[in-house]
């Protein structure tokens, strides 16, 4: 949930959050053998909440035990898709930040008609050309777009693929012949189409409690990722302090300050001899500092790649 609502989209990452927080409930344990990770339910399930029993039902309905690569696609994709559908329809990131399409439409419908009249007013035949093209190239971004969105496996990289074989040789074509004959006119309309994207990006709003929430946000970040270990250890007690590490990892890492949050911790959990009972692999070349950034990264992308149906 608060990945979903900092990054006020679903990504990747969100899944991997979900399973850190998993595992440090005791619910799985995530194993290591040389590239490859698994998870393994152990059916403690107490503290799961009812949307993380329902991903774990998901994940754990058939097998104890799943390697994460595309041999459990079907698995991994509809525990993606039900994680998804969890946050979309409980969590309405409308209620949170405000897209203004709206305006973005009106500015859009705005830029188009200036670049319109300005063709007629006398822009060069280059300047024409160069408008006929730019529609194929948008619409081939349109397809890469939609490829990228709804697509899986072959049919996401054919999208992408057939979009941008279909939106750059055109795109090239037509900024060669405004370059070879009006290049204040390709300057022009460079300049207007980045303004309407810069419109668009800012035109975003966050609303009452969306200002509040990003605040709240903003502020655990910054105590993930500034506060030192001499305060920690006056904070908590030092035998709780790998339990505090635990129970913020999740948090750290859907905040994207999983590598501050370890590195805070480093020397406090080498001193307690730190082994997670969650996690099982090579400890030979085991860091603290660096332990949860280097799980995060590699877990998320053979997550990525776990979910997509190799045929």
């Amino acid at each position: 949930i608060v990945r979903y609502i900092y990054k006020k989209k679903y990504d990747d990452k969100t899944f991997t959050a979900s399973i850190l927080s998993k595992a440090v409930k005791r619910s799985l344990v995530i194993s290591k053998n040389k590239k490859k990770y698994s998870l393994e339910r152990t059916n403690n399930k107490k503290k799961l909440s009812k949307d993380e029993l329902s991903i774990y039902n998901s994940l754990f309905s058939t097998y104890s035990e799943l390697t994460i690569s595309d041999t459990y696609h079907t698995i991994f994709s509809s525990a993606f898709r039900k994680l998804k559908n969890y946050l979309t329809t409980e969590w309405n990131i409308k209620e949170y930040f405000k897209k203004n399409f709206g305006y973005t439409f009106f500015a859009a419908l705005f830029t188009i008609a200036i670049i319109i009249m300005y063709a007629f007013v006398g822009a060069s035949e280059g300047f024409f050309i160069f408008l006929f093209t730019a529609v194929f190239a948008v619409f081939g971004l349109i397809f890469v777009v939609a490829g990228l969105k709804t697509a899986s496996g072959c049919g996401k990289i054919f999208a992408i693929i057939f979009g941008l074989c279909f939106s750059i040789p055109p795109l090239i074509v037509g900024l060669s012949s405004i370059v070879a004959e009006d290049v204040l006119s390709g300057i022009f309309v460079i300049a207007l189409i980045a303004g309407f994207f810069l419109y668009a990006c800012l035109i975003k709003a966050p609303t009452q409690l969306g200002a509040q929430t990003q605040a709240q946000l903003e502020g655990f970040k910054m105590y993930l990722e500034t506060t030192e270990e001499d305060r920690l250890n006056l904070l908590m007690p030092p035998q709780h302090t790998p339990e505090l590490f635990e129970a913020m990892l999740p948090y750290a890492v859907a905040l994207d300050v999983e590598n501050e949050w370890s590195e805070k911790f480093n020397k406090i959990l080498a001193e307690f001899n730190y082994s997670p009972e969650w996690y099982s692999g090579n400890m030979k070349s085991f860091s603290y500092g660096t332990f949860a950034g280097t799980l995060s990264s590699s877990f998320t992308s053979s997550f990525s790649k776990a979910k997509i149906d190799p045929t």
